[in-house]
């Protein structure tokens, strides 16, 4: 039952921009051993690691993927790219309105895209221009996928760009960011180096499920 999983949560307590700097974020701390719970900050993290731990963490990095399409009669539809899905000339994406199959989309008249195939709310889009061209454009034209709830976010998109990935990121591929890496600075990585913390890296892009609404079967 969804109705389950409802809770309040003020919109006023929902930060709108990451803290800077970025290991200066609350901690939120578990003791298993008393069953409290603290608030410390993330540059102190080596204290709760325990030593000779393990550290995996995803080096993926996230495009500028949500990006305006427009129909032939000058419809905008609102465009989240799904590259990690992105096979041969055909792309998946979100549309935030319903566009038939055959329909044409474009942008700038120059970059036009066909939709050939639709699995609910995920559509598959044929690519009708030279495909290396086609993460230049999402760089040139695309903006970051943050997330919903940061309506009020006052940073530009080359701040975004930044300050929306991790500071290892290295295989595009996501269309969100593993969050909780964001985070991580090049000081807390040799505090946990100290305490004799390794880490290692893997590539998990980030795609649709994480946007997926909650459905009920």
């Amino acid at each position: 039952d969804p109705e389950r999983y409802k809770y309040v949560l003020p919109p006023e307590l929902v930060a709108q921009e990451p803290a800077t700097p970025r290991d200066s974020s609350k901690l939120l701390v578990y003791d298993t051993t008393s069953d409290t719970v603290s608030i410390d900050r993330f540059f102190n993290l080596n204290k709760y690691v325990p030593e000779n731990s393990f550290l995996v963490l995803n080096k993926t990095k996230v495009l500028p993927s949500r990006i305006y399409l427009y129909k032939e009669n000058g419809g905008k539809v609102k465009t989240l790219f799904l590259v990690n899905e992105l096979k041969g000339a055909v792309v998946k994406a979100m549309l935030d309105r319903y566009v038939a199959i055959g329909q044409r989309l474009h942008i700038d008249g120059k970059y036009w895209f066909k939709v050939v195939e639709q699995d609910e709310h995920i559509f598959s889009l044929l690519i009708e221009f030279a495909q290396d061209e086609f993460i230049k454009l999402l760089y040139e034209k695309g903006s970051m996928p943050i997330p919903p709830y940061l309506k009020k976010s006052t940073l530009t998109e080359d701040e975004l760009r930044v300050k929306y990935q991790t500071i290892f990121a290295e295989d595009e591929g996501s269309a969100a960011a593993p969050t909780a890496s964001l985070h991580f600075t090049k000081d807390v990585f040799e505090k946990l180096e100290k305490k004799g913390i390794k880490k290692t890296f893997v590539k998990l892009h980030v795609g649709a499920g994480t946007f997926a609404p909650l459905l009920q079967k």
